[in-house]
């Protein structure tokens, strides 16, 4: 089981709004130099957070991947969600969030099973790990980015404005 302890939002509040909007970000994917780029905005009615991911390898070939999240949340600092990826291999979702951080589990039994750890550094400045589960149980890191905010997130209507 993969857990790792973070601290309830001092407000209460379940939206980690620190994660939402558009980023950009440079780092390494196995090892290689890549661009990244992540959006993470409510869904329709704000019950939720929709998450799009985008990775393009600086090596020739590049290598490109891409998923779409959506998570709701389950109670207090808590939130669920499926995955979908490019490589069409999809994972349930399992997260929890603090005033700085949102740690995702993904699982699939059939294929995989890891963590994203998203942590806030500064003030509009990011920073993501991917994690897999190796046998054994130890998680090894296999990505890694710096992200810069870029832009908000386009408004939604409310439940009542639809």
């Amino acid at each position: 089981m993969l857990v790792m302890e973070v601290q309830t939002p001092s407000d209460g509040h379940d939206t980690p709004d620190w994660l939402v909007g558009n980023w950009s970000g440079q780092g390494l994917l196995f090892g290689e130099p890549a661009r990244m780029r992540l959006s993470v905005c409510p869904l329709v009615g704000h019950r939720g957070l929709t998450l799009d991911y985008q990775v393009e390898g600086e090596s020739n070939p590049a290598m490109r991947f891409s998923g779409h999240a959506d998570y709701l949340p389950d109670s207090g600092n808590r939130w669920r969600g499926r995955w979908i990826g490019s490589n069409n291999v999809d994972h349930d979702l399992t997260a929890i969030t603090s005033d700085q951080a949102f740690l995702a589990t993904w699982h699939n039994a059939a294929v995989e099973t890891g963590q994203t750890q998203y942590r806030l550094i500064a003030p509009g400045h990011l920073k993501v790990t991917d994690y897999v589960q190796r046998d054994g149980g130890g998680l090894e890191s296999f990505a890694s980015a710096d992200y810069r905010h870029k832009t908000a997130c386009p408004s939604l209507p409310d439940d009542g404005d639809q």
